[in-house]
């Protein structure tokens, strides 16, 4: 079995199909918000695309911050100080979401950068949000994932995503992903993994595995 259908049979079995789909029903809300909000732009409506595209961000995570019912979410300063993202949780996965622009890239954004070896995708806020508990959690112990709602081109319509994925970086980059899964697939994934009674995805393993594609894509670069 490949590492990306590893990796997604993990995350079903650690997370309930239904709190991912609270995720899905918050993206086009967000997306919605934001273009009716740069409509609102009358005698400067060349910065129509650039507040819409800022504000799909601040919905997103807005909305994603009241995902209380299903997830854990912690709504996070970026390091260094000036923006924020939210942070969610549910067993050992850790998602946050980054909107992609059409045809660029995912921005790598230095809270992620700064923590991107060895899976410390997200350690420093997470550490920060238990200096006062005896708990201590290692960014070994997670398996952080992000989802991205991809922005339409210019010609399309702005009020809504061209699609979603889901996205889990590797363990020391954040431009390379062991998995890049479209949304919709990733969920009819559970209905597959229900009759599946296989129990070979235990996290040390899964993990060791992982870090194996990434030296042998290292070795050959």
């Amino acid at each position: 079995m490949r590492t990306q259908d590893q990796v997604l049979r993990y995350i079903r079995r650690q997370v309930p199909r239904a709190h991912f789909e609270e995720i899905c029903s918050v993206i086009p809300i967000a997306f919605e918000k934001a273009y009716q909000a740069s409509q609102q732009l009358v005698h400067i409506p060349e910065s129509k695309s650039r507040k819409c595209a800022q504000d799909r961000y601040f919905f997103l995570q807005d909305g994603l911050a009241g995902l209380y019912a299903s997830w854990s979410p912690q709504v996070t300063s970026t390091n260094p100080p000036g923006e924020f993202y939210t942070m969610m949780t549910a067993a050992n996965v850790r998602i946050t979401a980054a909107v992609k622009p059409w045809r660029k890239m995912v921005r790598p954004a230095k809270y992620r950068a700064n923590n991107a070896k060895l899976n410390h995708f997200l350690t420093a806020p997470q550490m920060s949000l238990l200096d006062d508990e005896d708990i201590v959690l290692r960014s070994e112990d997670t398996l952080n994932a992000v989802i991205i709602p991809l922005a339409p081109p210019h010609h399309m319509d702005q009020s809504t995503p061209l699609g979603i994925v889901l996205a889990v970086p590797y363990f020391n980059s954040c431009r390379d992903f062991h998995v890049w899964c479209d949304f919709g697939n990733f969920l009819q994934g559970y209905e597959s993994d229900i009759m599946d009674d296989s129990n070979d995805d235990v996290w040390p393993t899964l993990r060791r595995r992982m870090r194996q594609d990434e030296d042998d894509q290292a070795s050959t670069e």
